[in-house]
């Protein structure tokens, strides 16, 4: 089949949408109770690479072939287009439908722009160089904010100084989305270039297990437990990576290092107070996680 197909998507030099029952898997995880053939599977993602295919993701189910007594179950059934049909519909996603009478599930794809809520703050690496950036970072974190709780201070200053530079940030960039949405699709087009690089091959990952680990000596161990100086705060922070952030929606750390001189007593106090309370105030370290299947290939990803 795969021959057959090849020869077909050569007949002209568009873009495919590919879609229906393959009759193969890509992986292992796609077969439940079922026999899985590793050849065929392989072959099956040549193709794909071959001839440069993405697999637009599933939702609503993971499986899409069910058998009679509901033991065996196989994703089947998939939407494969060309990279190049990608930018064109960037919020591409598959639902897989509620089964009537076949034991394959209907499978649809979507072209919806999804609302997320509000876009979360980020602090661009080129704005920490722009003149006069400084000035109101430091009058926002020198205005005074009441407290005890030294972690709660030092959050309540962020939350504060964000307000600050997006008012800032409108007043400097203000009509650049459409130069945002140019990048997007430049993006997407350069990870669907590389999305080969990084194919990682089925292969069986090595153990830990039965290693013996030499123990720490007691000096060693008593060192761990001594409070935090300003000194080895600064070394943690100048040896990360400056587009780095401590989560995805956080100042960087490039931010931290050009304003240390502004905000190292705040953040010090705050550190302070974590190692002697042992605790984090109520919403100083909350997050919303989101599990995120692995992919045979690199889909593209969005970032607003």
């Amino acid at each position: 089949m795969w021959d057959s197909l090849d020869c077909m998507l050569n007949i002209a030099d568009v873009s495919w949408v590919l879609c229906g029952n393959f009759n193969e898997v890509r992986e292992l995880s796609e077969r439940l109770n079922c026999e899985y053939i590793r050849a065929r599977a392989k072959r099956f993602n040549d193709f794909i690479t071959r001839k440069r295919l993405v697999e637009i993701p599933l939702g609503g189910r993971k499986f899409t072939r069910i058998s009679d007594d509901g033991a065996k179950m196989s994703k089947l059934d998939r939407f494969l287009v060309s990279d190049s049909f990608l930018p064109l519909g960037p919020d591409l996603r598959v639902n897989a439908l509620d089964r009537k009478f076949s034991d394959h599930c209907p499978i649809m794809l979507l072209d919806n722009e999804v609302d997320f809520g509000p876009k979360p703050f980020k602090v661009f690496d080129d704005w920490i160089c722009i003149e006069g950036v400084d000035k109101v970072v430091e009058q926002s974190w020198k205005e005074e904010l009441g407290g005890y709780r030294m972690d709660c201070v030092f959050c309540n200053k962020l939350k504060r100084l964000k307000n600050t530079l997006k008012v800032w940030s409108k007043s400097q960039f203000g009509g650049i989305d459409e130069e945002i949405d140019k990048a997007k699709k430049e993006a997407i087009e350069f990870e669907l270039k590389a999305e080969n690089i990084f194919a990682e091959d089925h292969c069986t990952r090595p153990s830990f297990d039965g290693l013996e680990y030499a123990s720490i000596f007691t000096d060693i161990a008593e060192s761990l437990e001594l409070p935090f100086t300003e000194d080895e705060i600064w070394d943690a922070i100048k040896s990360c990576g400056s587009s780095k952030a401590p989560s995805p929606d956080e100042f960087n750390l490039g931010f931290y290092k050009k304003f240390w001189y502004i905000i190292k007593d705040d953040l010090v106090a705050a550190i302070m107070w974590f190692w002697e309370k042992g605790e984090f105030s109520r919403g100083c370290n909350a997050y919303f996680i989101s599990l995120v299947p692995k992919k045979t290939e690199k889909c593209p990803v969005l970032i607003d």
